[in-house]
């Protein structure tokens, strides 16, 4: 899966660049690495950092596959053969963001950061054969159904429409510390706890076009699916930030962090299948409900996210000053959701940020 590659490539470049600016005064001789690097704890003032970042991310779980498209292939007389398509939503990319707010205390680099992100990614999807002139009929899919007793797969429907949404939120509260590595290089190791809500909804809705051959009238049958499956947890998070300065304006900053959250994960499914009288289109003949929903499931998830930046600032006066930057960031929960009732799925995110932050003396 492409987001693998790219979550590999991060993490290399952001272990070896390195983040989170300081600005020396004066130093307190840290532990040698290696024979000629000199460590160092930058002294600070008691100061504030606020950042704000626009998110253009995208949802890089398992697509919802909805549907199959089935069309008699009729090239050969002697022979029918029903060929099948499967009807897939591919996640889009959409916006959100993140604020952050960073405290640091006076004395030898250490700080304390709170920040909270949210994300909420849409997207849908159709299928109608008969209305681009393919023969052809839509079929429920099997991933779909979640098991539901009354669903025929073999049924044929006129079209479907489906649609996914992917909602995140996360709050982390961290402690740091600055540490400068020669001249150029400055490390942010922190720890601290991740809170995080993982929640995605898919919907199908099946329509079987019905005329009344006497009166000319449009009736329909419908199938209306909902899936549901969602996890929250909390747990201990780790890393690092990095910076590499070019010089007084620019540097380079990439950070590489990993969480093991704890919580529970919740999945649910429902049909609603709806008859209407084909005499009159509005009115319902019959209707059946089924309610499907799985053991709420205590399980531990790691996460792992890295990201990498090209930042421009300046200081304005007194130890004031402002930043922006631009890079892509990469995030994967391991086996949080559930994208049937028996097999686990990721939920991973990725995409560019921009950001913009104010340091305040």
């Amino acid at each position: 899966m492409k987001i693998n590659k790219i979550t590999l490539s991060l993490l290399a470049l952001s272990v070896s660049s390195v983040a989170l600016a300081g600005h020396p005064g004066d130093e307190t001789m840290l532990p040698a690495a290696a024979a000629g690097v000199n460590l160092t704890a930058p002294h600070q003032a008691g100061s504030w950092t606020f950042g704000v970042e626009a998110l253009y991310w995208q949802a890089g779980n398992q697509d919802f596959t909805y549907a199959q498209i089935g069309s008699v292939d009729n090239s050969d007389p002697d022979e029918n053969v029903t060929n099948f398509q499967n009807a897939s939503i591919d996640s889009d990319y959409d916006w959100g963001f993140k604020v952050d707010a960073t405290y640091h205390f006076a004395g030898n680099g250490r700080d304390v950061t709170l920040s909270y992100t949210h994300l909420d990614v849409d997207a849908d999807d159709s299928v109608a054969p008969a209305s681009v002139g393919a023969v052809g009929d839509v079929f429920p899919s099997a991933a779909t159904s979640r098991n539901f007793a009354n669903v025929s797969l073999g049924q044929a429907w006129d079209n479907a429409h489906a649609s996914s949404e992917n909602e995140y939120d996360s709050v982390d509260l961290t402690f740091g510390q600055k540490i400068q590595v020669g001249q150029r290089v400055y490390l942010h190791p922190f720890a601290g706890l991740r809170w995080a809500d993982l929640d995605t909804r898919d919907k199908v809705n099946y329509v079987d076009e019905i005329i009344n051959t006497t009166t000319g009238i449009n009736s329909s049958e419908q199938l209306n699916v909902k899936l549901r499956s969602s996890f929250e947890g909390i747990g201990p998070r780790f890393g690092t930030d990095a910076q590499v300065n070019i010089n007084q304006a620019w540097s380079i900053r990439g950070r590489v962090g990993v969480s093991l959250l704890v919580g529970d994960t919740d999945s649910s499914a429902k049909m609603v299948g709806t008859a209407f009288s084909i005499s009159s289109p509005t009115t319902i003949a019959s209707q059946t409900t089924q309610n499907f929903r799985a053991d709420s499931q205590t399980r531990v998830v790691p996460e792992a996210d890295a990201r990498l930046g090209v930042n421009w600032g300046t200081q304005i006066n007194n130890g004031a000053g402002i930043n922006f930057e631009v890079g892509y960031e990469v995030s994967n929960y391991f086996d949080a959701l559930e994208s049937t009732f028996s097999q686990s799925d990721d939920f991973a995110l990725f995409g560019p940020y921009l950001r913009f932050q104010v340091d305040l003396a």
